[in-house]
């Protein structure tokens, strides 16, 4: 059972590691601007439509990630709690 404990928490914080990096590539590309993107250019109203909808749907999933880790985190402390008093 710890052994199982033991690699559910490598699990979580590998995905911990890679939501950090996704967060800091969203970071990074928010605060830099290129002067190549400043330039006024006619946007296809579809393309921007359908990026539009995966930016929502890339909030939409960190948030529901970020749902999921909090409750993992909670399960892992009380699992954690409950082997230490065995």
């Amino acid at each position: 059972m710890k052994k199982e404990f033991s690699s559910f928490k490598s699990q979580i914080n590998n995905m911990e590691q890679r939501i950090l990096r996704l967060e800091q590539i969203a970071d990074h590309a928010s605060s830099t601007s290129s002067p190549l993107l400043t330039i006024p250019i006619p946007v296809n109203t579809d393309l921007q439509t359908q990026a539009n909808k995966i930016e929502s749907s890339i909030k939409d999933t960190n948030n529901h990630l970020s749902g999921i880790y909090a409750s993992i985190a909670t399960l892992a402390k009380s699992f954690d709690i409950l082997l230490s008093e065995q």
